[in-house]
């Protein structure tokens, strides 16, 4: 692996999703649903992962926002009956200088991050927010899109 790739997996089970939530053009892809589960080690051999549909994170959020992402993301996406499964290859040249500290879940906000949010009910209102730092510290909330309060209760 080159030193200037770091990979993170995540596997978040949910038991419903809705991959068209959002702007239309911004979804150009269909998740496959695949049997079967991949191994989570970073590694993407599986038939699973070969199967996966690929797009790449073309925006940033924080500390811009909405701006273009200033590397390239490639992330990897399928579900099973009951779980989705992403992969986020991040290809940063300047690794060293990533933000990333171990501690307690929920608390690496100011970290750098790759991460997912969910509008389950298609209504721009809630979002499930998956995040997770270069070392594996997973962020998990919900987002009023409305008051842009969040809560990881």
């Amino acid at each position: 692996m080159n030193k200037a790739t770091r990979i993170v997996t995540l596997l978040f089970s949910l038991t419903t999703f809705n991959v068209n939530a959002g702007q239309p053009e911004q979804f150009d892809f269909h998740i496959p649903t695949l049997s079967g589960n991949a191994a989570i080690d970073g590694h993407f051999n599986e038939p699973q992962w070969q199967q996966a549909a690929t797009t790449n994170i073309a925006i940033e959020t924080r500390p811009g926002e909405n701006i273009a992402a200033p590397v390239t993301t490639e992330v990897k996406m399928y579900a099973t009956d009951t779980s989705l499964f992403l992969a986020f290859i991040a290809h940063d040249p300047h690794p060293s200088q990533i933000r990333a500290h171990l501690s307690d879940r929920d608390s690496v906000w100011n970290d750098d991050l790759v991460g997912i949010k969910l509008d389950t009910f298609n209504d721009a209102r809630l979002a499930y927010q998956f995040f997770v730092n270069a070392y594996g510290v997973q962020i998990d909330s919900i987002e009023n899109e409305l008051t842009g309060d969040e809560s990881d209760a």
